[in-house]
């Protein structure tokens, strides 16, 4: 059976943040940067904000356009799939906001990625997986895969218990498994 890779959508494969942030300050007349982001927790860098104007935008299907894609990721992902590994994304998505986000960003950038590659829920605990990349220390708590946590401004204080490795792209990811698979 071949190795299973699950990654994160937000800001693991694309740049979600970035675009938030971008969003919120237009709306808002604010400015807040990614690094003033240092905690899970986007209201204390809004606290002026209601959690509709703060998670609202984040059902605009503009805004899922404007996101990017994060460094070298699709290559990446072909990468990995024609070395037989799966790939498979997994996202803590709204119901609201999954549809929109899966056409208008992740299909955009990872055409090689479709529905059946993708498992939506909030608990990624329970996604078996043998390694598994994210932003969110509280997903990989517990996680019985080997864990990646993708660097970000909100995470800097995250306990080293809960991953194995810290990574700033899917670049290294790769690379990272390849030394593991090398020496096992």
């Amino acid at each position: 059976m071949n190795k299973i890779i699950a990654f994160d959508m937000d800001d693991v494969l694309v740049e979600l943040l970035d675009t938030w942030l971008n969003v919120l300050n237009r709306h808002h007349g604010l400015h807040v940067k990614r690094e003033d982001i240092v905690d899970w927790d986007m209201k204390k860098a809004f606290p002026t904000l209601t959690d509709f104007q703060l998670y609202g935008v984040l059902s605009y299907p503009y805004l899922w356009k404007e996101v990017q894609v994060k460094d070298n990721g699709p290559a990446t992902i072909e990468k990995l799939l024609s070395e037989g590994y799966e790939v498979i994304v997994v996202t803590a998505s709204s119901p609201s906001t999954i549809s929109t986000k899966l056409k208008e960003c992740l299909f955009k950038y990872y055409p090689m990625l479709t529905y059946h590659d993708v498992v939506v829920c909030h608990k990624k605990q329970l996604v078996k997986c043998d390694y598994i990349v994210d932003d969110a220390p509280h997903n990989l708590e517990g996680h019985d895969a080997i864990k990646f946590l993708m660097d970000a401004p909100y995470n800097q204080d995250c306990s080293e218990d809960l991953y194995d490795f810290r990574v700033k792209n899917i670049g290294e990811v790769y690379d990272i498994i390849k030394q593991i698979e090398n020496i096992s």
